[in-house]
């Protein structure tokens, strides 16, 4: 072969050795970028973890949302101001706060010194729970100290911290607000009485393992409530047998005496001490025995019922309920002691109406 053709034939076989190489390259390179995981979609996997899956923008799917989280509370941080560590218990409430009529998630860990730290989370669309990383704060520092309270706002755009003291008659709200994967202060500031505001709401916060609120999936909240009116009507007399209307509250020893306007507690009871009351919508006259008396009943003024006097679980079944409760008021007795709630009855057994 002429040395011209062998230079044609070999620069011809370079010339395929180079296309082929170039095509495999090109393909070898395609497979290893389809085979690398998306970025932006691993982001939001990550951002949405450990609650994620949401089925669908409905009810259903974020209550099961909501359900995963409460499964397991104890995955989420909680910020714990005081080094006394968790009880390990936590609690849940629902609470309208961003305006869209679908309620924000509340988790509240409880704390050996009743300083309960609150998170919330929020199903924001069908594929993930926000969760933002501040904390809320529930928390009562004893008799005549700071107490700390996360109230709902009627107007379902906000939440409110409560900041005051148990001897004061008014309380500082600061607003939060949720903006994107933030829950932050907004910097508008109220002033409202601690008895009840219009716009401020006291939230329920019932235990993770009753998940019946959850799944009625409505604001677990108490009606807004006026500032009393300066003079009220004469109380109402109650018949001897009797049905009592009103809401059951579980309250610690420090939380009642300041609901009743106490000075501290009227013993040193301390947070530990729980107790189940059967809150009434307006005050009676009630006609029951009174302890050490032996002439007889007496009529006096009753604002409350303690429903956990003898059974300290009596009652717990209500809790967080409007409820009418039918009485026989010979079972009952107002106390001739500083027992608590002081000057109030209680009755050692009930039926629902």
């Amino acid at each position: 072969m002429t040395t011209p053709v062998k230079i044609a034939v070999l620069g011809l076989i370079a010339s395929v050795i180079a296309f082929f190489g170039t095509y495999f390259l090109s393909s070898s390179r395609a497979a290893e970028t389809s085979a690398s995981p998306d970025a932006t979609s691993t982001q939001a996997s990550a951002s949405s973890a450990p609650a994620e899956g949401t089925a669908g923008c409905d009810t259903e799917g974020r209550i099961a949302a909501y359900s995963q989280i409460l499964d397991n509370p104890g995955a989420y941080e909680f910020q714990n101001p005081r080094p006394s560590g968790f009880a390990g218990e936590y609690s849940y409430a629902l609470v309208e706060m961003t305006g869209d009529d679908v309620p924000e998630l509340l988790v509240e860990a409880g704390d050996k010194e009743n300083y309960n730290p609150v998170r919330v989370f929020s199903a924001v669309d069908c594929d993930s729970v926000t969760a933002p990383v501040e904390t809320l704060l529930n928390a009562a520092a004893g008799a005549g100290g700071e107490r700390v309270t996360v109230l709902a706002a009627a107007s379902g755009d906000r939440i409110y911290q409560a900041w005051g003291f148990s001897i004061e008659s008014m309380q500082r709200l600061d607003t939060w607000a949720l903006q994107g994967q933030t829950l932050a202060q907004t910097g508008e500031s109220i002033q409202a009485p601690v008895s009840g505001s219009p716009e401020a709401q006291a939230i329920t916060f019932s235990p993770v393992a009753d998940r019946a609120p959850l799944e009625a999936f409505v604001p677990t909240v108490a009606a807004a409530q006026a500032a009393p009116a300066p003079q009220a009507e004469p109380a109402a007399p109650a018949a001897s047998g009797t049905a009592l209307t009103g809401t059951v509250r579980v309250f610690n020893a420090p939380e009642l005496a300041q609901f009743q306007g106490l000075n501290g507690t009227p013993n040193g009871e301390g947070p530990d001490k729980k107790f189940t009351i059967l809150v009434l919508d307006s005050p009676v006259q009630l006609a029951a025995p009174k302890s050490g008396n032996p002439e007889g009943p007496v009529t006096q003024e009753a604002k409350m019922v303690l429903l956990s006097g003898k059974d300290p679980s009596a009652g717990s079944e209500l809790v967080g309920q409007h409820v009418t409760l039918n009485f026989d008021v010979s079972d009952c007795m107002f106390p001739s002691d500083t027992g608590m709630p002081l000057g109030q009855p209680k009755c050692y057994s009930y039926t629902v109406n």
